[in-house]
């Protein structure tokens, strides 16, 4: 497979699985801070291992909207106490 094509397939998975996660996101959630840290929420796939969050049974939206759901609380947390830090 080209390198191309594997990129554009990985790009279309992340917009579908960010789209799902804003989807299920608490209402505080910043996704361009988000994505400044080192590991952002809505990118799982660069601090977690996949075991903990993929699943073939769900398409990439769907997997997005799960792994928001599940982690709810500590997104919502993560970004009052950003809120709290002037950030």
């Amino acid at each position: 497979m080209e390198k191309e094509n594997m990129d554009g397939r990985f790009k279309d998975f992340g917009d579908a699985f960010l789209a799902g996660f804003n989807t299920a996101a608490p209402a505080n959630y910043d996704q361009d801070a988000d994505c400044e840290t080192d590991s952002p929420w809505c990118c799982p796939w660069y601090w977690e291992d996949m075991k903990g969050w993929f699943d073939y049974n769900l398409s990439a939206y769907e997997m997005g909207k799960a792994f928001a759901e599940k982690n709810f609380d500590e997104i919502e947390e993560a970004f009052n106490q950003d809120d709290e830090e002037g950030i």
